[in-house]
């Protein structure tokens, strides 16, 4: 017995050993910068001192700062429930065609970063020079046109139009969930379908809708390209934004309000994830019933108008400002406007052949293909941990995975800063000295990114998980595998599909990543992402658009690769 007991500690020392260094490497890199931030909240260099909090706190332009903040997240969130509940419901309970693909295409702006779309739209509606504005003011006249996007009104347009898919996709998978013998009763009552859609079926999705627009609201809160591209010019500041504007003013006064303003910005965040939590909790149990095939509304006549409206909404939420940027991108001189002589592809020539693009470029490739590489090692040993191991402490690990993706970007990145600013020295008595400096180089990039994205490899692990049979890791240990062994050859393997899916889910939205970014980067670690602010802030919005052009294509169409690696269980 003794002997057994001695080849199990030895067979799982192993895959304990990486699992307690994964943990080391996550407290170091997650927890402390979090409560680092915490604590420089509360002390100061004379011990106790609420003077970040106070200073922030007490400053009436804090309050109107969170005022901004919290009217654009719920006009976003506004925006998001009126067409994310109706798209829902036309995809989960008509007869419309082509379900699939307007579901995918309903979805894309979900996928596609939202300052991107933000600067086809700043085209359209810049109040003296937009294709829109500019005919208006043929039509009125007048030195601008009537609509300026550079408003608390044109973040909540931008904001609203990319986030909608959170509500959409939430009541929709809530919809196919529901037991349809509720809805079914109440038609055999006599009631007509509307009346069906508002008396049963929306009140039992309620939680999820909530939940939805919650998200939304949370997701508005933590943005940064949209309101630094569209609020900044007309001067309208939010938390984010202020936030930026304090770290890169530098001052010891400046960095205690940046403090102050991102512990604000977490306990929002908090609030919200509590609040999701039990919307998320409720809305499982009003929809625990048998679920079945829904009988669908027959449109009849109304079917090629709804239809028509649901490929409108893609058109315009989509369509719009994405054909809007590559027409942009073509323009010879972006003064003389898109007149067809002026259309030329000089600009794709010129961005490639610049030094600073191709710089950029590499840089977010390889800490994008690092950050992937690490997320999914160790989101998939942590998911293996939780699910099919007795270690003792296998769910810290996974927790400690997934709880950064719910801190917003600003908050964790400045997290990061006040952690390691300076240099760490780290002494072994008699041996040698070590020194770490990872302010401004590409090693604070690679830890922002991997600890923001681990739960991408932590969840989908989850799912792919459950695709394994339990059978085949047991004949293995019967055969005298390792745990470490039976995960290395045998889970590893068969998961493969859905870790190259993994991999390319959090490489996406590093190459596109500007909210930690844009406070991380340091003199030559500019990503791409920080190149395209700079080409459409201070240089050329044609460059921007070309830039803007080839990572939407590129994400589309790694979501779509995905999608097709995971049966449609992920991606577009």
């Amino acid at each position: 017995m003794i002997a057994r007991m001695k080849r199990g500690i030895a067979q799982a020392s192993g895959l304990t050993v990486v699992m307690a260094v994964a943990a080391l490497l996550l407290l170091v890199f997650a927890v402390f910068p979090m409560g680092l931030l915490l604590i420089r909240s509360v002390v100061g260099p004379q011990g106790f001192d609420l003077g970040p909090l106070a200073s922030s706190w007490g400053d009436g332009r804090t309050w109107s700062l969170l005022g901004t903040t919290v009217s654009m997240a719920l006009g976003t969130s506004l925006i998001t429930v009126l067409l994310g509940v109706p798209t829902a419901w036309f995809l989960a309970r008509t007869d419309v065609p082509n379900k699939g693909a307007l579901k995918t295409a309903l979805a894309l702006p979900y996928v596609i970063p939202p300052y991107i779309l933000a600067i086809g739209w700043i085209t359209l509606f810049n109040p003296r020079s937009g294709l829109v504005n500019g005919w208006l003011q043929t039509v009125w006249g007048g030195a601008e046109g009537p609509l300026d996007i550079y408003s608390l009104w044109g973040m909540i347009f931008v904001l609203g139009l990319a986030y909608y898919p959170l509500v959409m996709l939430q009541t929709h998978s809530a919809l196919m969930g529901m037991d349809p013998s509720l809805e079914e009763a109440a038609r055999t009552s006599g009631a007509r379908p509307m009346r069906v859609v508002f008396t049963v079926t929306l009140p039992l999705v309620l939680p999820s809708i909530a939940s939805g627009a919650l998200l939304a609201f949370l997701v508005a809160m933590a943005s940064f390209g949209v309101p630094y591209l569209v609020g900044s010019p007309g001067r309208v500041e939010v938390l984010t934004t202020s936030i930026y504007t304090s770290i890169d003013l530098g001052t010891e006064d400046a960095i205690a309000r940046a403090i102050g303003l991102a512990v604000i910005l977490c306990v929002a965040a908090a609030v919200a994830l509590a609040v999701n939590a039990v919307l998320v909790r409720r809305g499982r149990a009003l929809l625990g019933g048998k679920a079945g095939r829904p009988s669908l509304v027959a449109l009849g006549r109304w079917r090629p108008v709804a239809t028509g409206t649901l490929w409108g909404v893609v058109l315009f939420a989509v369509g719009v400002p994405l054909l809007t940027l590559i027409t942009t991108s073509l323009l010879g001189s972006y003064g003389r406007g898109f007149a067809l002589e002026n259309l030329s592809p000089a600009n794709y020539a010129t961005v490639f052949s610049d030094d600073r693009t191709l710089r950029a470029g590499w840089t977010s490739l390889y800490l994008a293909a690092a950050a992937a590489t690490v997320c999914v090692a160790v989101g998939t040993l942590a998911s293996y941990a939780r699910k099919r191991t007795r270690l003792a402490g296998r769910r810290a690990l996974p927790f400690l995975a997934e709880l950064p993706y719910a801190v917003p970007g600003t908050v964790l990145a400045m997290g990061l800063i006040l952690a390691f600013s300076q240099e760490i020295w780290v002494f072994v008595p008699g041996t040698v000295y070590v020194r770490f400096l990872m302010f401004n180089t590409a090693w604070i990039l690679l830890v922002a990114y991997s600890v923001k994205f681990l739960a991408f490899g932590v969840r989908t692990s989850d799912a792919a998980l459950t695709q394994v049979d339990l059978s085949l890791e047991e004949a293995a240990r019967t055969s005298g595998a390792s745990p470490f062994g039976v995960f290395g050859r045998i889970v590893v393997p068969l998961m493969r599909p859905a870790l190259v899916a993994a991999w390319i889910l959090v490489f996406l939205p590093v190459i596109g990543e500007i909210t930690m970014s844009i406070l991380l980067f340091g003199p030559e670690t500019k990503t791409i992402g920080v190149l395209l602010f700079d080409y459409q802030t201070y240089e050329s919005p044609p460059k921007a658009a070309v830039v803007g052009t080839l990572m939407v294509a590129a994400i589309v169409s790694g979501n779509l690769l995905v999608k097709r690696l995971t049966g449609g269980k992920l991606g577009l």
